[in-house]
């Protein structure tokens, strides 16, 4: 009887989810709206940016307004308008990134969010996402066998470390759709040392900064606990663990800036 009662109920809340995807499926249909999902268990999270629904969000001019789509077990859907715009003028593009042209790569996200490009060539659309992420506690407890990784269902682009870490991915709408779906089943992975709190799409302007030159890169801003020097070290381990192709590469960059700050300096 108690398996039957379990089985029951994991149907209905596979049920519910579902149908959350559908209301959230058309909700990615509003251009100038962005959908946002997180999650309200306790633990560290972010506060808002400026009008916006996170620290690395800008929203210029009218106030924002939001509308409940969806809310079950800690997990909660949001359409929020004006569209969330993130300003690139200090994120790190990933190494499979770097390029002189950035339209030239075909998941690269444009002003609107969008890859006119890929809609030109008849490729399916693509949208914008950024993930908000934080330390995972060492207490948690274990998490399901079953997993998704990020890079599974997208393409990383760019990323920044403050009090929490952002990455900016493009993807399609049903792969959106799909990593939505493994948020709310605690599956959606990034890295074992993180947990993803939000999921927005977005809008970007700006340029991010390139690895080709590792003195390009900005210095992060970090108003939360941990110091420049772990904070470096938490922004190349996500770098890497988005990017593992590049991980050696990426390491001797870090090595080479280092070496040519110092030489600066002297």
């Amino acid at each position: 009887m108690l398996s039957m009662c379990g089985l029951l109920c994991s149907v209905l809340r596979g049920w519910r989810h579902n149908q959350a995807v559908m209301l959230m499926a058309r909700a990615l249909s509003q251009a100038n709206s962005s959908l946002m999902v997180q999650d309200l268990s306790s633990g560290p999270s972010s506060r808002p940016g400026r009008g916006g629904l996170s620290p690395f969000c800008v929203v210029e001019g009218e106030e924002g307004v939001s509308q409940m789509l969806w809310c079950d077990n800690n997990k909660q859907a949001i359409i929020v308008s004006p569209r969330q715009c993130v300003d690139l003028q200090r994120w790190t593009l990933f190494l499979s990134s770097t390029t002189s042209d950035p339209l030239a790569i075909p998941h690269c996200p444009g002003m609107n969010g969008n890859t006119s490009r890929a809609e030109e060539a008849g490729e399916d659309a693509t949208v914008t996402v950024l993930l908000e992420a934080t330390y995972r506690d060492l207490e948690e407890e274990v998490q399901p066998e079953y997993h998704v990784m990020v890079e599974q269902l997208s393409r990383p682009y760019a990323w920044k470390a403050r009090d929490v870490f952002g990455v900016i991915v493009t993807t399609t709408p049903p792969q959106l759709l799909a990593m939505i779906q493994a948020f709310f089943n605690n599956a959606l992975h990034i890295d074992d040392d993180f947990l993803i709190k939000k999921i927005i799409t977005i809008e970007v302007v700006g340029e991010a900064s390139s690895l080709v030159d590792p003195l390009s890169i900005p210095e992060c801003v970090t108003p939360g606990h941990w110091s420049s020097g772990q904070c470096a070290l938490t922004q190349m381990e996500l770098a890497r663990s988005l990017s593992p192709s590049g991980a050696q590469d990426l390491t001797g960059a870090a090595d080479g800036a280092g070496g040519r700050r110092a030489s600066l300096n002297t």
